[in-house]
């Protein structure tokens, strides 16, 4: 099914399609660029019994651009055995921006913040960008901390650093009509404790693509205009809807001990080749 208009993601779950945004989330210290989006939408999902007044296992805090508490943010804690990665609890912050994950075993974990909704992730819902969301237009579509192992110990909870979740990303092209006779310009405004940035574009049915190399700066000039990514690869650029995301690798060691911030990626942006 091709997807059509605004807000996801999150590296674990592949794009399929499409529905509005509603929830945010993970310890986060959110750096937006000067503006308030708001309070994130009600009923996202709810926090395991008693979350809200005993100690979790592993817990942490949301924060908006002014650093108020971000409510209603979507906080996916995922395990890591063997090769596979799985969800273990989707939870969502309180009225003071606070998290919990309970009842959590000894294990290597990773914690991510989502634009989807619980249901949303579990059916794989894509986010799509769109600039007059005061969402989806300022945050992550998604984003990641390292590995970190947990020893499961009772009674005691880990404590997870402040995680900046903001991004207010400009994406460009969006929306719009591009040539497939020339280059096509991509370009997105930086943001904090990205180190590089990967442009991956997507064809009418979410299939990759294009992915870049390696990017030191926020724009990109795609030359060639040719696939490079599986049933994809060699393919010329025709018309048609594309989408496309800015992945960015991160280096936040300065935000405390602690697992922190190494991957995120905006939502998913689109331009039609004529």
């Amino acid at each position: 099914m091709s997807p059509k208009s605004s807000t996801r993601q999150l590296s674990p779950k592949p794009f399929t399609r499409q529905f509005k945004f509603a929830g945010l989330g993970l310890a986060v210290a959110l750096a937006l660029v000067a503006c308030n989006p708001g309070s994130l939408p009600p009923s996202t999902i709810g926090v395991p019994p008693g979350a809200g007044t005993q100690t979790a296992s592993i817990t942490g805090s949301v924060v908006k651009a002014d650093l108020t508490p971000a409510n209603n943010a979507t906080l996916v804690l995922i395990q890591r055995t063997g090769n596979a990665d799985r969800d273990v609890q989707i939870v969502r912050t309180d009225s003071n921006g606070i998290y919990r994950f309970t009842n959590i075993s000894a294990g290597e974990y990773r914690l991510a913040f989502v634009l989807q909704t619980e249901s949303e992730r579990k059916e794989n819902v894509t986010k799509y960008y769109d600039p007059n969301d005061s969402l989806a237009s300022r945050y992550f579509g998604f984003i990641t901390t390292g590995n970190f192992t947990y020893s499961g110990t009772a009674g005691s909870a880990f404590q997870v650093p402040q995680l900046n979740v903001g991004w207010v990303s400009g994406l460009t092209p969006h929306a719009t009509t591009v040539n497939n006779n020339g280059p096509i310009s991509f370009s997105w405004a930086p943001v904090t404790g990205a180190v590089k940035y990967i442009v991956d574009i997507r064809d009418a049915n979410n299939n990759p693509f294009y992915k870049s190399g390696e990017l030191s700066s926020s724009s990109f000039s795609w030359s060639d205009l040719k696939g490079n990514q599986g049933a994809n690869n060699g393919r010329s650029l025709s018309p048609g809807t594309y989408y496309y995301l800015v992945n960015a690798t991160l280096n936040r060691s300065n935000v405390g001990s602690g697992p922190t911030p190494t991957y995120g990626g905006t939502a998913l942006a689109s331009f039609t080749v004529r």
